[in-house]
């Protein structure tokens, strides 16, 4: 089915869960130009529609809430249908009408041009980029050097060509670096310069990384190589090198994965079942899990190298602890068990929905704590839970929205 015989209908309705329930909301969808994917939702929201296979169309709403699991700034994907129950996927523009999305695959295109010309003088990181060697399938990227290079290529091009906004110290950086890792959690198989972009602000002139819009290519087998920033690399080399060069940047992420893996794996299990096929569902949840259990070894592995004061650690402790409850209780309550019971799959018992997040708001590491660290802690605990109700109310009028 293509998007002409899709958008041929007199209704569209986009399918949503909110607390476990299901609901289908009709909406109007205006369609930008003949054959294109950019439409309107409802006259006032920008957004893409893809029309797919059903398998595919499982994977990228899978890979969208696992993103939003693991705190990565994604564009949300939803399914819709129209009124001859075809499906197709909507995801809404990461930009606004005062802002440009310019491809990476543009920006090393066009300084590589300016280098090339004459017209500026190339830089050392330009250089050793030029150098990095082809590679295939059969013969990809394992070199330390040059899979460092092929890394800080992505940082160094986005920081010559664009006023990088930093809302917080390497902000940039951290989100970045970030995708690399989400993208070897979920068996991602390319994320090539054209599957991500920088948002500019055509007033202002300050940019940002854009949230992920490229996340559906993964394989539901175990992959050897990935294709990163146009050049084919051994995934377990690449993710070594992202721990070893800059493991800082992504040490939240992967201390909440590496601490908490039985709580993620089982809000991921949900969103897998709920989504998809049983053998689909299944494929996907046994790669992600072999992939977690190797960065838990990496992340023990680099995160003793780590110095930081008893107040630092407690700080970065109890920011975990709070990312993993919120995000793990939403997923949860987004997909009850007995909502998966409801449509007859195979599920594990319910069980308390405090055993069910089993998120410790203490320190795993085994070091003295001084009074002022465990009152701290414990006061921020509180804070959090009390918060909490109205966090996940603000969610679920946005997830409406």
């Amino acid at each position: 089915m293509n998007i002409s015989k899709f958008k041929n209908s007199k209704k569209f309705y986009i399918d949503s869960i909110t607390t476990g329930k299901e609901n289908k909301n009709e909406v109007n969808i205006t369609f930008q130009n003949e054959d294109g994917n950019r439409i309107m939702i409802n006259n006032m929201v920008p957004a893409f529609l893809k029309v797919s296979d059903k398998d595919s169309i499982a994977k990228e709403i899978i890979m969208s809430d696992i993103a939003f699991l693991l705190d990565i700034d994604v564009s949300m994907v939803y399914k819709v249908t129209n009124d001859r129950d075809e499906e197709a996927i909507i995801s809404k523009s990461v930009c606004n009408q005062q802002e440009l999305l310019i491809s990476m695959d543009y920006v090393f295109k066009k300084l590589y041009q300016k280098y090339s010309s004459g017209i500026s003088a190339s830089s050392n990181w330009m250089t050793r980029a030029l150098q990095i060697p082809e590679s295939t399938e059969e013969n990809p990227l394992t070199a330390e050097n040059e899979l460092k290079e092929l890394i800080d290529m992505g940082i160094n091009s986005a920081y010559e060509a664009f006023n990088i906004q930093d809302k917080r110290p390497n902000e940039f950086k951290n989100k970045y670096l970030s995708m690399i890792l989400f993208d070897y959690i979920t068996n991602q198989k390319t994320r090539n310069a054209n599957d991500y972009s920088i948002i500019v602000n055509k007033d202002t002139k300050l940019s940002r990384l854009s949230p992920l819009y490229s996340i559906g290519n993964i394989a539901e087998d175990e992959i050897k190589t990935i294709s990163f920033n146009n050049r084919i690399v051994e995934r377990n080399s690449l993710i070594n090198v992202l721990y070893k060069y800059y493991y800082p940047y992504i040490k939240e992420l992967s201390q909440c994965i590496s601490l908490h893996n039985e709580t993620y794996l089982k809000s991921i299990k949900l969103i897998c079942d709920f989504n998809a096929k049983r053998e689909l569902a299944d494929k996907i949840l046994i790669q992600i899990k072999k992939n977690i259990d190797y960065i838990q070894k990496l992340d023990a592995q680099y995160s003793g190298a780590i110095k930081e004061t008893k107040i630092d650690y407690t700080q970065t402790t109890i920011r975990i602890n709070q990312t993993v409850m919120k995000k793990n209780l939403l997923i949860q309550n987004k997909y009850p068990e007995k909502l998966l019971q409801s449509r007859c799959l195979e599920v594990n018992p319910v069980i308390e929905e405090e055993k069910e997040i089993g998120v410790k708001i203490s320190c795993e590491k085994p070091i003295k704590q001084s009074g002022f660290s465990n009152v701290f802690l414990i006061t921020s605990a509180i804070a959090f839970v009390c918060g909490l109700g109205v966090g996940i109310a603000y969610f679920l009028i946005m997830f409406n929205k």
